[in-house]
């Protein structure tokens, strides 16, 4: 799976991922294709699942298209893209199990100027304050950066809060690993 982290610290906005892929049990540690963040107009978006579906996003006219900017247009963007990956991109449900809604397949890190939004297969967003991390390594990135947000007198740079979490979820978590890569929100 992967770790992707976002922070937002006054006007200092930074989303960062590792680099590893894996696909089931294989380990693609030298892909050259492991950017996991994707920019769709002012919002960066950060992918856990599933690499194609980063892949749709990126390729996509219609997602393209789609606002992001805050909870609402991200929910109805999630209700599109919903739609789109079941016509275009024959979607499975295969997570019967998991709740009473057919899953999207896919959670995501939005990060914006209107905030750091957590979004869930089941098409739940929640919106957080300074930090947040999905994927495989996401306790161990929380806690990193909790960590370092309550000390930021020692690190005033978001992009370094972001790598020392990255670099941190790695060293716990397998699925997790091979460097890191960041983004700022400009």
């Amino acid at each position: 799976m992967t770790t992707i982290c976002a922070v937002s610290i006054g006007d200092q906005k930074v989303m960062a991922c590792d680099n590893r892929v894996v696909l089931g049990d294989q380990v693609f540690s030298d892909s050259t294709d492991s950017q996991k963040i994707l920019r769709l107009k002012d919002s960066l978006i950060g992918f856990s699942g599933n690499p194609n579906i980063k892949s749709i996003f990126q390729f996509d006219d219609d997602i393209q298209a789609l606002n992001f900017s805050n909870k609402s247009s991200i929910f109805l963007s999630l209700k599109a893209i919903h739609e789109i990956l079941k016509e275009k991109y024959y979607l499975k449900d295969d997570n019967e199990d998991l709740g009473p809604f057919e899953g999207s397949g896919f959670n995501a890190l939005i990060l914006n100027n209107d905030g750091i939004f957590s979004v869930h297969t089941e098409r739940e967003i929640v919106k957080h304050k300074k930090f947040w991390a999905i994927g495989s390594g996401f306790e161990f990135c929380l806690g990193a950066l909790s960590v370092q947000i309550e000390n930021q007198n020692s690190i005033k740079n978001t992009a370094d809060i972001c790598r020392m979490a990255i670099e941190s979820s790695a060293k716990f978590d397998t699925s997790t690993g091979n460097g890191c890569m960041y983004e700022n929100l400009l």
